[in-house]
């Protein structure tokens, strides 16, 4: 089975686990972690018991995990008192940040003390390491953290945020970049991947100047992309891909 972590209004990662359903692919969202069924054992993690899909699933039977959001927001818990909804959410997003750190299966991206879909980090820090990795930057725009929103219906399937008519994004998915892409681009972009520890990167250059710039990077590969489906399928299915303790 594979677990694919999301927002419960996320469309795009429901019809993502509708192709991926000969490989038994479920929703698991944050209804799921309020739901009773769950079994954690630290001593012997693979002797839990998860609830994804709202059914009670033993963990050795979760093949792979792919993460599609960054955190649980207060906003998704409906069930929940107003005045309690911040402080569960938090519990939930730290919960998960310590059960999917622990699973021995591939996850894309394995989480961190930022995120739960990988790195978590700000602009600035992205350009830093981009450029420590080679990367010429495009002429930063100082803002808060960048992070689109999923699961809005005016971003379902369309282009990504901020994307002009002079930005080019290369998904990288594994180790490699997938699509018909600059050979350049490509490369750039899997090494800033590889310095972010991130099996599944978006990287944006603005290749309206010369040579092309960076712009930046974040964990929502196009899984719309028939492409990206099949690379991210591949990965996850892989008993190579990085698991606990080697991310």
């Amino acid at each position: 089975m594979i677990a694919v972590l999301a927002h419960p209004r996320d469309a795009i990662g429901a019809a993502l686990v509708e192709r991926w359903r000969e490989h038994d692919a479920r929703l698991l969202t944050s209804a799921d972690l309020s739901s009773p069924g769950w079994r954690v054992n630290d001593r012997h993690p693979q002797g839990s018991t998860a609830v994804v899909g709202g059914a009670p699933v033993p963990v050795e039977e979760i093949a792979a995990v792919l993460v599609r959001t960054s955190a649980i927001g207060a906003a998704e818990l409906e069930s929940v008192v107003p005045e309690d909804r911040a402080y569960c959410a938090a519990e939930m997003t730290a919960f998960l940040i310590w059960w999917l750190s622990g699973l021995s299966v591939p996850v894309i991206n394995r989480p961190t003390a930022l995120s739960l879909a990988g790195p978590g980090w700000r602009p600035a820090t992205w350009h830093l390491v981009a450029q420590q990795v080679g990367l010429r930057s495009a002429a930063p725009v100082w803002c808060a953290e960048r992070e689109r929103t999923l699961y809005l219906a005016d971003d379902d399937g369309g282009p990504r945020a901020s994307n002009t008519s002079t930005t080019e994004v290369v998904d990288v998915v594994g180790g490699r970049a997938v699509g018909f892409v600059d050979e350049v681009l490509g490369r750039q972009a899997v090494a800033l991947a590889g310095a972010a520890d991130a099996q599944g990167l978006a990287v944006a250059f603005d290749v309206g100047v010369d040579p092309p710039g960076f712009l930046w990077a974040e964990p929502w590969v196009d899984v719309a992309d028939p492409a990206v489906a099949d690379a991210l399928l591949e990965s996850l299915l892989s008993r190579t891909s990085p698991a606990a303790g080697t991310s």
